[in-house]
């Protein structure tokens, strides 16, 4: 970034900014958020490219899992533009993130959204698309009660994720997607197992606290307040090295306000 002129080449700048701003999202740091905001504010709008589409889909992505507001609009911008250019792949990442928009969460027509955004990447071969539908197609339904479809669908992601190439990283979040409604249905001890084979696989850091605060729920109300402890420090340790995010963080006060 410091070897390229933002005013000469603000392609290319854009371009390092959005790679700099995903791997700074994915340390939880603070300003990754910024960093994806300004890639899409120096990528050119004219003439329409795909690269802009998938800058736009991919902050917009981000915005929504941070809960910042715009990223609806951003998303349908996204979409709209991958449209345009005929990127499937980005259509299909963009159309995820419309899907799962706050308050449209609990909504049928969504998830056929996120069914047309797996054709899409499909037939993209768009892998990373294809199981990010999958783990908020999965999200969607235990939102709505259907566990045990919830618990299929990430099931099946695993397995794809595996296919893939991917089983350590998206693979271990589906595999948390599948624990949680096995939980819900009390199948806790298939749920153990199902959180015990991830943890195995060394996940990253935000998705192996997800799955210890599981496995630390179940030994809670199970009465076992030795074993919620242990997955309480577990939970501290994972999270030593990441930023702030209220979905890892949040709960871990919660395990600690009980110990």
């Amino acid at each position: 970034l410091k070897e390229v002129d933002p005013g000469s080449d603000p392609a290319r700048a854009a371009a390092l900014l959005e790679r700099r701003g995903v791997m700074k999202f994915r340390l939880g740091r603070a300003d990754s958020i910024d960093e994806l905001r300004e890639a899409v504010r120096l990528m050119p709008a004219s003439p329409p490219s795909a690269a802009r589409a998938r800058m736009l889909a991919t902050c917009a992505k981000r915005m929504e899992t941070s809960n910042e507001p715009g990223a609806y609009a951003m998303a349908e911008e996204a979409l709209a533009l991958a449209r345009q250019t005929g990127d499937a792949a980005t259509e299909a990442y963009a159309l995820i993130t419309v899907a799962h928009a706050p308050g449209h969460e609990l909504n049928a027509e969504n998830l056929e959204m996120l069914a047309q955004a797996r054709a899409l990447a499909e037939r993209a071969q768009a892998y990373d698309a294809l199981l990010q539908a999958t783990v908020t197609e999965s999200d969607l339904l235990e939102g709505m009660g259907k566990h045990e479809r919830a618990a299929q669908v990430a099931r099946q992601g695993v397995i794809s994720a595996r296919e893939y190439g991917l089983a350590q990283a998206t693979g271990t979040l589906l595999a948390a997607n599948v624990a949680e409604p096995l939980m819900s249905l009390g199948r806790w001890d298939e749920a153990g197992d199902v959180i015990e084979h991830a943890l195995e696989l060394s996940p990253p850091p935000g998705w192996r606290a997800v799955l210890l605060l599981f496995a630390g729920q179940m030994a809670l109300a199970r009465g076992d307040l030795a074993g919620a402890a242990r997955s309480a420090a577990a939970i501290h340790g994972a999270l030593t090295r990441l930023g702030y995010r209220d979905q890892t963080h949040l709960p871990l006060a919660d395990r600690k306000s009980t110990r």
